[in-house]
């Protein structure tokens, strides 16, 4: 049996005083490589308090991830869908 893999996925992670940040992942397909695009939000009572300082803290912390992310992809061949 063979399955497709996954085209999107989610994570939620549970933050101080009630807090949730959701992280959402959509996997695509672009000139015949892959692409993910995501989305961050933060929710709950103390999130006007957490957005700001995580939106400093993951853009200046994501770009060096993603970075990393697609170079391991690019070895591996893990951008190109398989036929």
């Amino acid at each position: 049996m063979c399955s497709a893999p996954p085209r999107a996925y989610s994570d939620r992670f549970f933050l101080p005083l009630g807090a949730k940040m959701d992280w959402a992942h959509i996997i695509s397909q672009v000139d015949g490589e892959r692409a993910v695009t995501f989305d961050a939000s933060v929710t709950g009572p103390t999130s006007p308090i957490l957005a700001p300082v995580l939106r400093r803290i993951l853009r200046h912390e994501l770009p060096p991830t993603v970075d990393k992310l697609i170079a391991l992809a690019k070895r591996t061949g893990a951008h190109r869908p398989s036929t």
